[in-house]
């Protein structure tokens, strides 16, 4: 019996000694924790370097891509969106928000359709009236408050697996005393639920190994592009501009540039709300100073339309890489050029 617990102690410590994820350590603790099924959480303990982990990461998302093959995993934008306004609302001292069981509900499902807060008062949480503004007689037998989340068919209807019902109402308790809300687990329909997004929001089950469309998930497409034009892989797209120049001025004992990039009115540019406009700083060594990724509205002049984006830099000379692109990764415009910077603080 001792041999045999001796060799369980053994091969738990080489599990620990010899495993080692990398960036990906405590990975499967984040948020992610809410959609990882009990068969990929199992597989994630089995990992036992980086590139196995950085795998399992890679295949996690494209198994829930709903446009596989496209640059952009919408799944994996809305989680972040969403994460952010989690963070925002229910962190506790101890706990950011997103990993709260609003944080949990609000990933899976979405945001409800209505909430309120009421106040309960028996262990059983039976309401007793809205808000927390109780009378003498109520709040001697107060427990706590409750955030009532209530999604409609129309919300129901929107996410991309079933739900058998046509309203679902969660209710997450806060006891006198606790710092946050927790999620009511007497309500079975919400549990059943939660069991079906984690499964639902997986669109390719059958995927073993990471596609290679889902390789560079996570690097933006126009930084893969800015390393082919600097390597001179890939041709510039700077004729679809009328003009562009940068303005350097200072402020505060700042030095500010502004990069400008005109179209004519016939440009394709005119039919975008927003664009996406990359920026990439290099000093004579070819080194980055600076790297910027942004979405900027087109504005309209009497020439036709232009750009503008901003940004902090000192004096000195370098080369500027422009890329204005849109959604679906498509270029409409690529140049690099040369830019001075002046030092303003030596001017008389």
């Amino acid at each position: 019996m001792k041999k045999f617990l001796f060799f369980v102690f053994v091969c738990f410590l080489s599990s620990i000694i010899f495993s080692d994820l990398g960036k990906y350590e405590g990975w499967e603790k984040t948020w992610v924790q809410h959609f990882l099924t009990k068969k990929e959480q199992k597989e994630f303990k089995k990992l036992k370097t980086e590139k196995e982990a950085e795998d399992f990461v890679l295949l996690f998302w494209a198994k829930r891509d709903p446009t596989p093959g496209t640059p952009r995993n919408e799944f994996k934008e809305r989680c972040e969106m969403l994460v952010k306004i989690a963070d925002k609302d229910y962190s506790t001292e101890k706990m950011k928000g997103s990993l709260t069981d609003r944080g949990k509900v609000l990933l899976l499902l979405g945001p409800p359709f209505a909430r309120k807060e009421v106040a309960y008062s028996d262990s059983e949480g039976n309401l007793k009236g809205e808000g927390v503004n109780m009378t003498e007689s109520q709040s001697a037998f107060m427990y706590g408050k409750m955030d009532v989340w209530q999604y409609r068919k129309e919300q129901l209807s929107r996410l991309p697996f079933e739900l058998p019902w046509q309203e679902l109402v969660v209710e997450f308790k806060k006891e006198e005393g606790q710092k946050d809300f927790y999620l009511n687990r007497n309500l079975a329909n919400v549990l059943k639920a939660i069991s079906l997004a984690q499964e639902g929001w997986i669109k390719s089950p059958d995927l073993k190994e990471v596609p290679e469309w889902a390789k560079t998930m996570g690097v933006s497409p126009f930084i893969l592009l800015s390393e082919k034009i600097l390597k001179g892989e890939e041709p510039l797209k700077k004729d679809t501009a009328l003009t562009t120049y940068g303005i350097f001025y200072d402020s505060n004992n700042q030095t500010y540039g502004s990069n400008i990039i005109v179209f004519d009115e016939n440009s394709p540019i005119k039919d975008q709300k927003e664009v996406n406009i990359f920026l990439q700083i290099l000093d004579k060594d070819n080194n980055e100073v600076l790297k910027i990724e942004d979405k900027v509205a087109p504005q309209q002049t009497i020439r036709g339309f232009y750009l503008d984006r901003s940004f902090l830099i000192s004096e000195g000379n370098y080369k500027l890489l422009q890329i204005v692109g849109k959604d679906d990764s498509s270029v409409l415009y690529s140049n690099l050029i040369d830019i001075n910077v002046p030092n303003f603080r030596n001017w008389e």
